[in-house]
């Protein structure tokens, strides 16, 4: 429960730095991210990032191999 609240937050502030980057014309990049976030959320986004990368690696391993 206690990593699900994390992500909620971890979601709320990479929405508001996307705002914020939209209003300065220049889009977000992880360093962005990482000014407003704790060690533990960058940690989650990384995860969270590298979990979904290799599941479309594995979808493309797939469908190639189909």
């Amino acid at each position: 429960m206690k990593a699900l609240h994390h992500l909620h937050l971890t979601g709320a502030i990479v929405k508001e730095e996307f705002k914020l980057a939209k209003k300065r014309d220049m889009f977000p990049t992880m360093q962005c991210y990482e000014l407003t976030m704790t060690g533990h959320q960058q940690f989650l986004i990384r995860e969270m990032i590298t979990r979904q990368l290799k599941n479309m690696i594995n979808n493309l391993r797939i469908f190639l191999e189909s």
